[in-house]
């Protein structure tokens, strides 16, 4: 569940190129279109066959410290086949419920930020995007791309081909998590909460299957022992030639950092960072993650909101 006053924030580049290729500089002029069809309610699309409703509800732009702007978002999605909410009173045990009306569903929303100057004269861009159950990049990403492509469209935004003409332009959107950190830095103190093992690519013959199916990848859950798990380093190291016998090249790793990384990722006790770990790499410690950070905010703030918060926004403004 989650906390009534923390979120949880991951950090994106977000890669916006055409078709030909062109560079845009700044994508304020984008921003602003995107506002406005945020605000007119055109940003509404059904998906998953019907099933769920996923919404832009509410975008503004806003000043960064540096001088630059930011594109601040409010996502949502509703699903009306999503079971009742209810709360359990802790004293009596007695329960209340939130009984849905007709076209109702059950909503979540997530805060997006998107600075608008490109990383060193690229078409990369600094993003954030808050961790909501059932709506991560997953659906934001391809929901964001047909924003931004009907704008295209219906804008017309040209570009100069290899020939120095000027063109339409088809867009491209990609979001891809920030791996800044190097695992090293914190699995000594580190407490392991899941390894997985991924054999990415099964050699053929490996296995004799069904006709009707292929094998794409093999996995092996595993359970550390639970005086090991706080000693992540020497376990991870230990592991490594043993699953490279097995055949496996990859390892999933969940872990809760130690003590001295609680400031990096805030207070909350549900913190935990992820990385995947390639087998072949000699030091494993040089394994790149992308840190998830928590936000503690001013006050309470419920599983959907109808505005853009604005305690949540300058936090995350302070992490971009």
């Amino acid at each position: 569940m989650t906390p009534n006053n923390e979120r949880e924030v991951v950090q994106f580049t977000v890669h916006l190129n055409t078709t030909p290729q062109g560079r845009f500089g700044d994508i304020e002029d984008l921003a602003e279109q995107i506002v406005d069809d945020a605000k007119s309610g055109i940003c509404v699309k059904l998906i998953d066959a019907g099933r769920l409703q996923i919404g832009l509800s509410d975008a503004k732009v806003v000043k960064l410290p540096d001088g630059g702007k930011a594109l601040a978002m409010l996502f949502d999605l509703t699903d009306p086949n999503a079971s009742v909410a209810a709360n359990r009173h802790m004293q009596t045990r007695k329960i209340r419920t939130f009984d849905k009306e007709e076209g109702e569903g059950r909503a979540v929303s997530a805060h997006m930020l998107l600075a608008l100057n490109p990383i060193d004269n690229s078409n990369r861009f600094r993003a954030l995007l808050e961790v909501s159950i059932g709506l991560g990049q997953s659906r934001v990403k391809p929901h964001l791309q047909r924003i931004i492509r009907r704008i295209f469209s219906e804008k017309g935004y040209m570009v100069e081909d290899a020939d120095g003409n000027e063109v339409v332009a088809q867009p491209s959107f990609g979001m891809f998590a920030v791996r800044s950190d190097r695992l090293k830095q914190e699995i000594e103190a580190a407490e392991i909460a899941e390894l997985v093992l991924i054999q990415a690519s099964v050699p053929q013959g490996e296995f004799d299957p069904p006709d009707v199916i292929d094998v794409r990848r093999r996995e092996m859950r595993l359970k550390v022992h639970k005086d090991a798990a706080t000693r992540a380093a020497e376990v991870l190291g230990k592991i490594k030639p043993w699953a490279r016998d097995q055949g496996y090249d990859q390892i999933y790793v969940r872990w809760k950092p130690g003590p001295d990384e609680t400031s990096l990722v805030g207070s909350a006790q549900g913190s935990y960072n992820r990385a995947k770990i390639d087998l072949r790499n000699k030091d494993i410690g040089e394994t790149l993650f992308a840190r998830r950070h928590f936000i503690t905010l001013q006050s309470e703030m419920i599983d959907c909101v109808e505005d853009i918060r604005d305690d949540m926004i300058h936090a995350m403004i302070d992490l971009i």
